[in-house]
């Protein structure tokens, strides 16, 4: 047979090409389809025209189910944080907030404690500055409470000092008196604390060794106070919801104090029950929406890490949720909680091959986890994830939800309103309350455990509690002479008087 040259095929061999049987199986992320096709050799290329938008289209239909796999769409935006503290992406972001005030530090173009705020949620920055006249540290926390934000800076010798501004970063003021020194150093320099707010007036400062306690400090007291002796046992978080303060501590599986509360800032603790906790089970991080629910992750040894379960009865009794049946590698570990209104956010740690952030999300009244949505975060190199598995870190700035990621802070808005209630329909008072006018310290009674809110006329939400009681004691003394809004779980108000 010459080149070029047709070959004469037999009549049968025509009729197998012509009219042949084949088996097609065609794969997405979320099913398989089978196809047997009987095609005509005629047809062949508009057959495979419309397989090919078959398949554009299948791709579609697996996206959008593969979306559906999140509960919530985040909807993650990158703020301007990184460009303004750096001018660059910037890895090792602390951040805080106090109301929509945004504050936050990274360290980069040789400065260690740049330090950047945004009035505006994360619209806008100002111009970063470093909080040190001499750059020899790098902050390593950032905490607002009450008119202030706290940076903890970390010096090279691995010890801390401890400053707050009032006034949006120009100025700081150390603030350290009554906080042990570092071992061998001078008394200036500070041990490694974890700073929390606790309530709407009192910060605290603890480490989780258990070896130097923990220390709290009412805002505008010139010192600080140990709340906990040195015992050697580990307090492992700290919590608060309204006037009521809760701990957890690492000790023995079955210490009566291994879940505590204190009702006279930190003065005195009381053991809290473990009903509801499994055997054996062991805390490891503590959360609080701050008005009716606590939260708690936590396992058994050799079983699983990634259990949260929470309480509504101000830690008496404890219900699992299921986020150990949503997230169910068990290699994974809960690292951190964030819970405001009927939302909780849970971070995990990274697991081999991740190059976004593993993380739950619940927006119910009962917890009902689901996987949240990384769309819009940087995602970075999986052979990266065990570096990664440290900065993230949720928080908001009023309906913002806010999140320290690899390269920057992200922003989303998932549906809390993260500020007052609207007073609209609010029924009239059932509710007693006295004295008013108040001078330091409101007491308010109900006929069941409640929820209270100070709101101003303006509509801003100054300070908020919960009692699980039929009395709480709401302290006022740093708000200022004027009228206010007294709210009870969200559907009573009454007008109270500041003198």
């Amino acid at each position: 047979m010459l080149l070029g040259e047709r070959p004469i095929m037999e009549k049968t061999q025509r009729v197998q090409i012509n009219r042949y049987f084949t088996t097609c199986k065609m794969s997405t992320p979320r099913y398989s389809l089978n196809y047997q096709l009987v095609i005509d050799l005629s047809a062949l290329v508009a057959t495979m025209r419309f397989m090919t938008k078959s398949l554009l289209k299948m791709g579609a239909i697996a996206l959008c189910m593969a979306s559906s796999t999140y509960g919530l769409a985040q909807n993650w935006i990158k703020t301007g944080a990184s460009q303004a503290a750096i001018g660059a992406n910037a890895a090792g972001f602390v951040a805080c907030s106090l109301n929509d005030t945004i504050y936050a530090s990274a360290p980069g173009n040789n400065v260690y404690n740049n330090f950047v705020y945004s009035t505006d949620k994360g619209v806008s920055w100002s111009t970063s500055h470093s909080i040190l006249e001499t750059d020899y540290g790098r902050i390593g926390q950032l905490v607002a409470v009450n008119d202030r934000v706290y940076a903890a800076v970390k010096l090279p010798s691995n010890d801390y000092l401890y400053y707050y501004s009032i006034d949006n970063g120009t100025n700081w003021v150390m603030d350290t008196v009554g906080l042990p020194h570092y071992y061998g150093m001078p008394t200036a320099q500070k041990d490694a604390f974890r700073l929390k707010q606790m309530g709407s007036n009192h910060i605290l400062a603890f480490n989780g060794l258990g070896i130097t306690g923990a220390y709290i400090k009412q805002i505008g007291d010139p010192a600080w106070h140990e709340i906990f002796p040195v015992t050697g046992k580990s307090h492992q978080d700290f919590t608060w919801m309204g006037n009521t303060w809760f701990t957890i501590k690492v000790s023995g599986l079955n210490d009566p104090e291994k879940l505590m509360k204190s009702t006279d800032n930190g003065a005195s603790w009381s053991a809290l029950n473990f009903t509801g906790l499994p055997a054996g089970f062991t805390p490891t991080f503590l959360e609080s929406n701050h008005t009716d629910k606590l939260y708690m992750t936590g396992g058994i040894a050799g079983k699983e890490a990634n259990a949260i379960y929470y309480s509504t009865d101000g830690g008496n009794t404890w219900a699992n949720t299921n986020a150990s049946a949503v997230y169910t590698d068990t290699n994974a570990t809960a690292m951190d909680l964030f819970a405001i209104e009927d939302y909780v956010v849970a971070k995990y740690t990274y697991m081999s091959g991740d190059s976004v952030p593993r993380y739950l999300i619940s927006s119910t009244n009962t917890p009902n986890f689901s996987f949240g949505d990384p769309s819009g975060f940087t995602p970075t190199n999986p052979a990266m994830y065990q570096w990664i598995s440290g900065p993230l870190h949720f928080f908001n700035a009023g309906d913002a939800l806010l999140a320290v990621h690899l390269d920057g802070i992200y922003s989303s808005k998932p549906g809390f309103t993260g500020g007052p209630v609207s007073l609209t329909d609010i029924s009239a008072a059932s509710f007693k309350f006295y004295p008013n006018p108040i001078r330091d310290h409101l007491i308010i009674e109900n006929s069941q455990p409640f929820k209270w809110r100070i709101i101003s006329l303006a509509g801003q939400e100054m300070i908020n509690g919960y009692s699980d009681g039929l009395q709480d004691h709401a302290d006022l003394s740093l708000l200022h002479k004027g009228v206010y809004l007294l709210v009870i779980n969200d559907n009573q108000a009454c007008k109270i008087i500041k003198d």
